[in-house]
Formats: C-alpha cells, sequence, structure tokens
C-alpha cells in the first residue's frame, strides 16, 4: 500500500506541533484532507465519503507496520495522522536548517562586507585561519583583527609608496598564520 502526503504547506503559526495543510493520497488516488494548527490540537483528517474504505485500509496498513516494528505498539487508531505530522515533521526540520544556513550565510557576508569596509583607510591583518573558518561557518568567536590606520583612503596613496610601506613597515609586523587581509592593495 502507498501512502503519501503531498502539497505540505507548513504555517508561521508552529507552536505546540507543527502547523501544516496537506493533501491525503492512498495507492495514488487523493481521499481527502489534512492539516494540524500547530497549537498542539490532534491532527485533522478529512476523506470524502467515498474513500472511507481506503482510510481504514490506510489505517490498518500503518498500524500493522508499526506493530511489526514494535510488538508493544499502541493498537487504537491514529497512524495517518502519525505519518503526516512526521512528514511535515521532516520538512520544517528541512526547512529550518535550510533557513538557518541562509541567515549564516547572511551573518558571514555581513562580516565580510564590514571587514571590506574597513580596508578603505586601513591596512587589516588578521590571522588566516579566521578566515578560512568564518567562509566556512566554523567560526566560534568574534573574528578579531589589527588595523594600521591610514589619513586617507589606500586609493589615494601611490601605489609604488604603498608597496613599499607595506613590504618594509608592514610585513616584518606579521606573525606565523597573519596575512594582510586588504584587496586593494598593489600586490
Amino acid at each position: 500500500m502507498k501512502i503519501e502526503i503531498k502539497k505540505i504547506k507548513l504555517g508561521p503559526g508552529t507552536e505546540e506541533t507543527i502547523q501544516y495543510t496537506a493533501e491525503l493520497y492512498v495507492n495514488n488516488v487523493k481521499i481527502g484532507d489534512i492539516d494540524n494548527s500547530g497549537k498542539g490540537a490532534a491532527t485533522d483528517i478529512r476523506v470524502d465519503k467515498e474513500n472511507r474504505d481506503l482510510e481504514q485500509q490506510a489505517e490498518e496498513f500503518l498500524k500493522q507496520e508499526a506493530l511489526k516494528n514494535d510488538p508493544k505498539a499502541r493498537t487504537f487508531d491514529g497512524f495517518i495522522a502519525d505519518f503526516a505530522d512526521e512528514m511535515a515533521g521532516k520538512l520544517y526540520n528541512e526547512k529550518v536548517v535550510k533557513d538557518n544556513k541562509k541567515n549564516e550565510q547572511k551573518a558571514i557576508n555581513k562580516t565580510l562586507k564590514a571587514l571590506d569596509d574597513k580596508c578603505v583607510k586601513n591596512i587589516v591583518i588578521i590571522m588566516q585561519s579566521k578566515i578560512d573558518d568564518l567562509k566556512a561557518g566554523k567560526l566560534k568567536e568574534d573574528l578579531t583583527f589589527s588595523e594600521i590606520p591610514q589619513k586617507f583612503p589606500l586609493s589615494a596613496y601611490n601605489q609604488v609608496d604603498l608597496k613599499k610601506y607595506i613590504d618594509e613597515k608592514v610585513k616584518p609586523l606579521l606573525k606565523p598564520g597573519q596575512i594582510i587581509y586588504n584587496k586593494n592593495l598593489p600586490k
């Protein structure tokens, strides 16, 4: 027997349970709709009259599957609702992970932009490993770096003189693992 929950739409009101609406299919036939309010109440299943026997067959099938996996499993109805709630839960968890990754990437981009902004009038020295960890989303502490401030934007300086200054005055200050982060400096 093939039991599917299709067109799952997650709602914004997830509190005690996951809020969703979906369509319930048994053997490729839509037999009804299913939803959960997300407030801790039971999942509501609305099956068309002509499909009640398919609903009962699906309920019995899921019950037997549960008993196969756990002989002490409950024997009262509610297996379709549990199945639907599990499918909605998986979708919800995937969405949360995706949203978290998106938000994490936004935070990384914001930090890199702020660092690039510092580079306009400063020579920025930072540990390469910190940049690598930040870009990989593994940085677990604040991003620390050193700045050598300049009076004017770096683009205003003669590039030959700036390169000489960096080679003679800045590079000798670098500790093992440190780099000059600026992308706006002569090579």
